[in-house]
């Protein structure tokens, strides 16, 4: 039996806008959300930074969808008001995990294949 636990709107919005959508999704338990927050900000990053090579298109892609990850978590932050029960991605360990887990693979990526 898992714990009943509150989802806070502030922190699903924090992660939203400093780290990703993908994270604040996690937090959240909607894992299938996250995943769609995660293929869209790689496809508008990177579709931007094939068409043209100003990176002011590529950030301004990002903030785009970092802003409606932030908004659509706090609407759903808010029916978390009293209890919520998730899977183990949306506990702190799981976020943690998952991260460290991208930067790792990010600094191999890196590391191998840019270089």
């Amino acid at each position: 039996m898992t714990a009943q636990r509150r989802r806070y709107a502030w922190l699903a919005v924090l992660l939203a806008l400093v780290l990703s959508p993908f994270f604040s999704m996690l937090y959240l338990g909607r894992g299938w959300r996250a995943i769609f927050y995660l293929v869209l900000s790689f496809v508008l990053v990177l579709g931007a930074v094939l068409v043209s090579s100003d990176r002011l298109i590529a950030w301004s892609a990002a903030a785009i969808v970092a802003m409606a990850g932030a908004i659509e978590s706090y609407e759903i932050a808010q029916h978390y008001r009293e209890a919520f029960s998730g899977g183990w991605y949306s506990r702190w360990y799981g976020i943690c995990g998952i991260y460290v887990a991208f930067a790792v693979l990010a600094l191999c990526v890196q590391g191998c294949v840019v270089r």
